[in-house]
């Protein structure tokens, strides 16, 4: 994938990051889990599939910066991530609740939550 493709797609992740509910698990946050916002429903059935509060994921943030370390249980992460994405890159694959436990990390939580 090109450069300008790239930054275009990690910038749709950064805002679609703002939806995303995040809980730190340990001391250090560096642990998290994806929680629900709101209840999700099947879209054929229309049936409860996760509560609102349901985790969802779980991942370790190691810093303020990306770094190779960094971990998410979503399939976005575990898709981006490939070989030839670590061969190009100094960090691992940032998913949305990478940057979402990022930006709770250390910039604090937004308002209203």
């Amino acid at each position: 994938m090109d450069a300008g493709k790239e930054i275009i797609f990690d910038e749709r992740r950064q805002a679609r990051a703002k939806e995303v509910g995040i809980q730190f698990v340990d001391g250090l946050y560096q642990h998290f889990n994806v929680i629900t916002t709101k209840d999700e429903f099947d879209k054929k059935t229309n049936l409860l599939k996760l509560a609102a509060g349901t985790i969802k994921h779980m991942g370790i943030l190691w810093g303020r910066e990306p770094s190779i370390k960094d971990v998410c249980t979503c399939e976005s992460f575990q898709f981006g991530n490939s070989d030839e994405f670590k061969k190009s890159h100094t960090h691992s694959f940032q998913c949305k609740h990478l940057h979402a436990a990022r930006e709770v990390r250390f910039e604090g939580y937004p308002e209203g939550s």
